[in-house]
């Protein structure tokens, strides 16, 4: 066998080290892949510190801190959560989507004046942000403004009409600006989405018991229990229909199953006494 000199043992090793990445940027990178493949199984708190180990790496990485805050976000911990997500919005001014979790994250916080301007702020970068248009009419609907809380709303629909919950949103602020008629209408919509979903059809049939429609209100109500049976508010609301219509034995029905599936501590003297007066009538 030839021998290697100490020589060339160092070219090689020189040569090497020369083909080698320089360190920050690459390892940066590979720790926020590792951080986002942490995410993907669950790992939290592994994909935090693979986060927080590339922005050491990397100072200025917009994009590891956007993930971290999404990930201290799914943790609950909303206060880091909009630290890392406001470092990215400086970092970054121009990223929309940190706007809108950020908002999402000030809602959780409940303050809702910053998230209001977050939205507002992610929309005109991007007018098609359905997300930032929903929040912006969850907010105008919780301060009153329903006229405006319905246009963003529409809006959010618009640019993502297949979202279940955009619809279910907009059917409550018609109900509370009390436009029934376009209530039904949307959460008609929401429930061709998703008809296994209960709360479409709770609030469809509130809205047609005020518009007095009692066959349409009977058929909502039968379809929120069969979405969810043991859902106690809807069977006291059929009750309440089979009542006003005289079709007491199944008012009675449905009473008793709103007291046994009503929520431990909920009075229902009233369903109670409901139901022993309605009794007595037969």
């Amino acid at each position: 066998m030839r021998p290697v000199s100490v020589l060339a043992g160092l070219v090689a090793i020189v040569l090497t080290l020369g083909a080698l990445p320089p360190a920050g940027a690459d390892d940066a990178a590979a720790l926020y892949n590792a951080g986002l493949a942490a995410k993907s199984k669950g790992d939290l708190d592994g994909a935090i510190d693979f986060f927080n180990r590339a922005i050491a790496a990397r100072p200025k990485y917009a994009a590891a801190y956007y993930s971290l805050g999404l990930v201290y976000k799914m943790k609950l911990d909303w206060d880091n959560s909009i630290k890392a997500l406001v470092k990215c919005t400086e970092l970054e001014p121009k990223h929309h989507d940190c706007y809108t979790s950020l908002g999402t994250t000030y809602l959780r916080k409940k303050d809702t004046a910053a998230a209001l301007a977050v939205y507002k702020k992610a929309v005109s970068l991007d007018p098609s942000d359905a997300e930032a248009h929903n929040g912006i009419g969850y907010i105008l609907k919780k301060d009153g403004k329903l006229d405006d809380a319905i246009a963003a709303y529409k809006e959010a629909i618009k640019h993502k009409p297949n979202i279940y919950q955009y619809h279910v949103n907009l059917g409550i602020a018609y109900a509370e600006a009390r436009r029934f008629e376009d209530a039904v209408a949307s959460y008609e919509k929401a429930a061709k989405i998703d008809p296994k979903r209960h709360d479409a059809w709770f609030n469809m049939e509130i809205a047609l018991r005020k518009l007095k429609k009692w066959p349409e209100a009977i058929e909502a109500c039968k379809k929120a229990i069969a979405a969810k049976p043991t859902f106690a508010d809807v069977h006291f609301d059929l009750a309440s229909v089979y009542q006003t219509l005289g079709r007491n034995d199944e008012a009675i029905a449905e009473f008793e199953l709103y007291v046994k599936y009503a929520s431990p501590g909920t009075d229902t003297s009233g369903a109670s006494r409901m139901i022993d007066d309605l009794k007595k009538k037969k």
